[in-house]
């Protein structure tokens, strides 16, 4: 048995463990049986079953049922934070990889399509933002508060411990990814703020955070924002150089980003397909535990790569 088959039997034997535990009529045996779960489901290792995997279609099919499945446990069990973290990431990583990329990669004829799926990216990043944001409350209460009115905000920052670094990670994630759909949508942009303040303080805590997943979001959050809104192009580079320090050609994701927020807007073409090709030569198989990411994010420089004079003033 390889090691993929290995992780999807892992993963059919706790769905149905799920599904039969839940259909118990003691209470305390149920409320037993949904903590373990939950610990086993959130515990160190766990995302492997998925990001392990290198077919992409295989994990997009699969993802919705996971989701639906972690949130019936979440009916049961509302307070755990390791739980909610999980879902929260899990719909936001399923609205990127496989509703907004796929439509970013559609073709400019499927406009109707492509408006009905960036549509649907940015309803289930902002459940999972929401999901996320209420752990965050848990743990902090007026917390939530204090992002929506922007006071406060370097109060409740202060507070934030190791255990949110994951929390605020994903929270944020949400946000911005919301944003960079649309980014007239008021409600959003006027809490950006806020919310760097916030991942600023967990990157404090934890610059490696997953294998320098916070540099990488930086490098689009800090290209993409107003300069009066927290932007600024070098702060998007250095993550970019930090990312790539951390990582050691381990993942396509900074380059590609890189690409998108920095190479393209500024119409620089030259480096944009140094970047792009700088991701492709990344040996995915050599990195097991990126071979999901890297193979999207390598879908995507391949395919910007055949369309450059979509982009481009050639």
């Amino acid at each position: 048995m390889n090691m993929v088959s290995g992780r999807r039997n892992m993963l059919l034997t706790l769905l149905t463990a799920v599904t039969v535990l839940l259909l118990f009529s003691s209470c305390s045996i149920q409320q037993y049986a949904v903590n373990r779960i939950s610990d086993a489901l959130t515990g160190e290792g766990s995302s492997q079953v998925f990001m392990g995997d290198n077919d992409p279609a295989l994990v997009g099919d699969a993802l919705p049922f996971a989701i639906k499945m972690y949130e019936t446990l979440l009916q049961q069990n509302p307070e755990h934070l390791e739980l909610i973290e999980t879902t929260g990431s899990l719909y936001i990583m399923y609205a990127n990889g496989f509703i907004q990329t796929p439509a970013e990669l559609s073709e400019p004829e499927e406009f109707e399509s492509k408006f009905d799926a960036y549509s649907r990216a940015k309803n289930l990043y902002l459940r999972g933002r929401d999901m996320l944001g209420r752990a965050l409350e848990l743990r902090h209460p007026g917390i939530l508060k204090a992002v929506e009115s922007g006071e406060e905000v370097e109060r409740y920052a202060a507070e934030l411990e190791m255990q949110d670094v994951g929390l605020v990670y994903w929270y944020a994630a949400g946000w911005f990814a919301a944003a960079s759909i649309d980014s007239f949508d008021m409600k959003i942009g006027f809490r950006l703020p806020a919310v760097l303040t916030l991942l600023n303080a967990v990157y404090r805590l934890d610059p490696d955070y997953s294998n320098g997943s916070i540099e990488e979001l930086f490098i689009s959050v800090y290209a993409s924002l107003p300069q009066g809104m927290g932007g600024d192009v070098e702060k998007a580079e250095k993550a970019f150089a930090r990312a790539v320090e951390i990582q050691q050609g381990s993942s396509a994701g900074p380059y590609v980003s890189l690409a998108l927020s920095v190479a393209l807007p500024a119409q620089d073409v030259e480096r944009f397909i140094e970047l792009m090709e700088k991701a492709l030569e990344i040996p995915v198989e050599e990195y097991p535990e990126n071979i999901l990411l890297n193979t999207i994010q390598q879908r995507k420089a391949r395919w910007y790569l055949d369309h450059l004079d979509d982009f481009f003033l050639l």
